[in-house]
């Protein structure tokens, strides 16, 4: 299932968009964690067929956001599966870029869900928000991951 069926499925087309509701109506039991020492977060499918997403509660707010939002991702996308039960993410992953190519996918499936290309469109044309900050602090996501999703979008060039 793609970013657009989730919000389209999950979301109350709220900003920011709620990504710990729209786990928990997933069925994802998301929990913050101080043992998730070099990872940023990971989920897991448990033998009961539960699913089970816990987060770095030592990273910041948007970081949490984005990680929960990613690993939404590896459960929508079917990447998990009785033989690879786990994905932990590193923050290495993500500033280094992923080699795996479920990672890309969750990646842009997290930009996406935090940031639904309809709305990112409607705020510039009609509200005429072109700061990246500005932006970045209504979808509640770092600046450097807003201008990389206005990049994808065509918004920002280069």
């Amino acid at each position: 299932m793609d970013a657009k069926t989730v919000l389209s499925r999950y979301w109350d087309g709220n900003l920011p968009v709620n990504v710990e509701q729209i786990a928990l109506l997933m069925g994802i039991n998301v929990q913050l964690s101080d043992d998730l020492i070099t990872a940023s977060g990971e989920i897991e499918l448990l033998d009961n067929d539960s699913v089970v997403c816990r987060i770095n509660q030592r990273d910041g707010l948007n970081r949490r956001r984005f990680t929960l939002a990613h690993e939404i991702g590896h459960f929508a996308l079917n990447h998990l599966n009785r033989g690879d039960k786990k994905f932990r993410d590193t923050s290495t992953q993500f500033v280094y870029g992923p080699s795996d190519y479920r990672e890309t996918e969750a990646n842009r499936f997290a930009a996406e869900l935090l940031m639904p290309s309809t709305m990112v469109d409607w705020l510039i044309k009609k509200h005429m928000i072109t700061n990246t900050h500005q932006l970045a602090e209504i979808f509640q996501v770092s600046n450097a991951a807003m201008v990389y999703r206005l990049k994808n979008l065509g918004w920002i060039n280069g």
